[in-house]
């Protein structure tokens, strides 16, 4: 596993520090990884960056693609940033990340069939100084909860697939990134979405829901020859490694 982040990157290529042009990013696709991790949206969230959720959302696409398009055809995952609690005007909006940027990445993963790890809740919805000291970064508490979402995701295995019950022509919708679909079955109006695993304890391919739904930096990578990985899941050497990474790229 490699980190190729950049502190104060953007996904946007007109922003301040567009992760495109960084050292980093060329590095990251030298890398050839088997599996990318995109956390990138806090940053353009800045005035000076910000043209809105489409364009922001059409240069994260577009990055996906450079890296779904590489020789070794890894698995794109996107992740939405974390809640921001800044309350300075005139620089990274909490506002956006919330209201503009999370919605973005969550459309974009489930139209480009992305994994998606949704980290905008784990600090919760107050401040917490021990997860945040400065109320944008985490500390390294909080930097272990997310290291840990993120290891749960990828030790659980890929992305669930269309139920085979779902009857032709449901109409797909978006639930937070996952791929969701309406449908009538003997009258009834029904909602499936699909999880990100399976139950263990059984064949379970979806969430069954009744009655109404809401409808609701960085670049990670990993390549199969490693032995290494990073903050707190298992490895094959029984060892971890920590680092601090900025908004960009790592790479296993």
């Amino acid at each position: 596993m490699e980190n190729f982040g950049h502190n104060g990157a953007t996904a946007a290529s007109w922003g301040d520090y567009p992760y495109t042009d960084m050292p980093e990013f060329e590095r990251s696709k030298e890398f050839a990884p088997d599996i990318v991790l995109l956390k990138l949206g806090t940053n353009d969230t800045k005035p000076q960056n910000w043209r809105g959720a489409e364009p922001f959302a059409a240069e994260l696409g577009r990055l996906a693609d450079t890296y779904r398009n590489l020789p070794s055809h890894p698995q794109v995952i996107v992740l939405t940033p974390v809640r921001c609690f800044l309350t300075e005007e005139g620089t990274i909006s909490p506002q956006k990340i919330a209201g503009e940027v999370r919605p973005a990445v969550e459309r974009l993963a489930c139209e480009r069939g992305l994994g998606i790890i949704n980290l905008f809740n784990l600090f919760g919805d107050r401040w917490d100084a021990t997860l945040m000291p400065d109320r944008l970064h985490p500390s390294a508490i909080g930097a272990g909860m997310i290291a840990r979402k993120v290891g749960d995701y990828l030790l659980a295995g890929k992305k669930g697939r269309k139920p085979s019950f779902v009857p032709e022509g449901a109409t797909a919708f978006c639930f937070h990134g996952f791929r969701g679909y309406d449908f009538r079955s003997e009258g009834t109006e029904c909602k499936v979405v699909c999880p990100a695993r399976k139950r263990k304890e059984g064949p379970g391919c979806g969430a069954h829901v009744s009655g109404g739904m809401s409808r609701r930096r960085t670049s990670t990578c990993w390549r199969k020859d490693s032995t290494s990985s990073t903050a707190t899941w298992p490895t094959s050497t029984d060892r971890t490694r920590r680092r601090s990474a900025g908004t960009g790229s790592t790479a296993i």
